[in-house]
């Protein structure tokens, strides 16, 4: 878990550092945590380290993973 949250860490600040050299919001970017083959255990993980927008490439593995995220959350 703390690699995943000082992942996100890292993530943030360069973007946050990307952003402001282009003279942009830091609204302006969303991050996305990818979670193809990954289990229901590590998006929670990762939505405790702070992520809140998913992407998944096969919607039957979103159904089933969001899904049941929600009724765990």
């Amino acid at each position: 878990m703390m690699e995943l949250i000082d992942n996100y860490a890292a993530i943030r600040n360069n973007v946050e550092n990307a952003l402001h050299r282009a003279g942009r919001e830091s609204n302006d970017v969303r991050i996305m945590a990818v979670t193809k083959t990954r289990s229901l255990d590590i998006v929670k993980s990762a939505y405790d380290a702070g992520f809140r927008l998913f992407g998944e490439n096969r919607i039957q593995e979103a159904i089933e993973k969001f899904t049941d995220f929600h009724k765990d959350a």
